[in-house]
């Protein structure tokens, strides 16, 4: 895998974006956690699992079924909370409720004037990174995906 731009000498002469010798694979049901220092190429492992970057030749990355991803920056559309967790998908209150409970959201809910039906400001400037980011795990968590690929999710929540 390789940083789209590791090879424009405008960015930096002697820098090395590039993965090698990852290998690996996940069985259904397995979770896997990729932890490392601070820009050991993390991130650049799952761009490269999205299609998001340049893989080598020689790379092979076989994803099966639907992939869900939420990421350090999260995704918010000018919407309601709802649509933004739903994402396109069908209401089913069950699951829904199961989900709120599962990312916390309960007490961001009861706070909020019209509660899971409050429009989201542009980009969510409404809400605090912490709630943004509960939101994103929403997302990622109903969908109900058969992978999940998160990156860095945590560092916005409050202990």
């Amino acid at each position: 895998i390789q940083h789209p731009f590791a090879d424009d000498e405008n960015i930096c002469e002697d820098a090395n974006f590039t993965l090698s010798g990852v290998n690996f694979s996940v069985a259904k049901g397995e979770v896997l956690a990729v932890v490392g220092e601070v820009a050991s190429g993390k991130t650049t492992l799952i761009q490269g699992l999205l299609g998001d970057i340049q893989t080598a030749e020689d790379t092979v990355i076989t994803k099966s079924g639907r992939v869900t991803y939420a990421g350090q920056t999260p995704f918010i559309l000018s919407c309601t909370v709802r649509e933004n967790i739903l994402f396109g998908l069908s209401f089913d209150k069950d699951r829904y409720e199961k989900v709120l409970e599962a990312c916390c959201l309960g007490p961001d809910l009861q706070m909020w004037p019209a509660g899971d039906l409050t429009v989201i400001g542009e980009r969510g400037v409404t809400m605090s990174g912490g709630q943004k980011q509960r939101v994103s795990i929403a997302r990622s968590v109903y969908a109900n995906p058969d992978v999940a690929l998160f990156d860095d999710i945590l560092s916005a929540l409050d202990a």
